[in-house]
């Protein structure tokens, strides 16, 4: 829970955001996706969902099975870490020009109408914004608009 969390804090420092991707820090991120109790969960989707807003359209860090450990976490049952995945997934969008269609062959697409259909509002807001991004040819957008 701890070194989520520590991993989560430096991912919004500009400072140590590389320090963290260089260093494994995203490797045991999605770890922590696919092993975590619910509060490290969040704490892991949210940090790689900064990682994923700063990397200026140039991410390379979300491996397939990243992917798809963020859609699994569209399915758990902490709203917290539901909404922080949708969060994440949308930042991963529009990040790089092949994460899209990744996301979508993954079932990206699906797993977000789902949250959709039957999330929190949260939630919801989160799921919206990130299948718009998905959907787009244009996923540019002011530091205003895409927190």
């Amino acid at each position: 829970s701890e070194a989520a969390e520590k991993l989560a804090q430096y991912s919004v420092d500009v400072a140590y955001r590389m320090a963290v991707v260089q260093n494994g820090g995203v490797e045991v991120l999605f770890k922590v996706l696919r092993t975590g109790n619910k509060e490290t969960i969040s704490w892991a989707a949210w940090a790689l969902g900064n990682l994923a807003a700063k990397c200026g359209g140039k991410c390379n860090f979300v491996p397939p099975d990243g992917l798809q450990a963020l859609l699994t976490v569209l399915d758990h049952d902490h709203v917290e870490a539901q909404k922080w995945a949708a969060r994440a997934l949308g930042h991963v969008a529009r990040s790089g020009p092949t994460l899209p269609p990744a996301i979508a062959k993954a079932g990206g697409a699906a797993a977000l109408i789902r949250s959709l259909q039957r999330g929190e509002a949260e939630v919801q807001k989160w799921a919206a914004w990130a299948l718009g991004l998905l959907l787009s040819e244009e996923r540019d957008c002011p530091e205003t608009v895409c927190p």
